[in-house]
């Protein structure tokens, strides 16, 4: 179990290792360029079924990620600190939305249609990689909040004006 741990869950250790993670990316990346195409009107069906080829490309990712959650899950060296990892939390969410959808197809409830958004969240297990930049970037972000307020505070302000004056603008050309 200890190697099958660090197997999953440490992509450097070794090419295996390597090769897994960057499969794993593929399929993220896959599942959401399949999830933003789906979104363009061209090709987007209200009630598609699950022989629709993104339904069946968003299943097989999800049965990937399911098999590897549930792999790094039995794996663990300690069950109660796998679940305090918010990239493992990440995962569960976005797969448990598609395992909702799914006991939902052909059920009318308002809202669910979000859900499908929840999925998107795997895109933070990119950052996985990368923990050396996401630290440094949030901890320029932290020590750059008071300036950053301001600015923002400053373009609200300018939004706020110069929309009122655009506003008017327009409401006198039309008179």
């Amino acid at each position: 179990r200890e190697r099958l741990w660090v197997l999953l869950d440490d992509p450097l250790s070794s090419r295996p290792a390597t090769v897994i993670f960057l499969l794993m990316m593929f399929l993220i990346i896959l599942s959401t360029v399949t999830f933003c195409i789906d979104t363009m009107p061209r090709l987007y069906e209200h009630d598609p079924g699950v022989s629709h080829p993104f339904f069946v490309i968003e299943a097989t990712c999800i049965a990937c990620f399911t098999f590897e959650l549930s792999t790094r899950f039995w794996a663990s060296p300690d069950r109660r600190a796998f679940f305090a990892d918010v990239m493992n939390m990440i995962d569960l969410v976005a797969i448990l939305t598609f395992y909702i959808e799914l006991v939902a197809i052909g059920v009318e409830v308002p809202g669910l249609a979000v859900l499908r958004v929840l999925r998107l969240v795997r895109v933070f297990r990119l950052f996985k990689m990368n923990r050396g930049p996401v630290q440094v970037f949030a901890s320029t972000m932290s020590r750059s909040a008071r300036p950053l307020y301001i600015l923002t505070f400053f373009v609200l302000i300018a939004l706020v004006v110069f929309s009122s004056l655009l506003y008017y603008i327009e409401c006198a050309m039309w008179d």
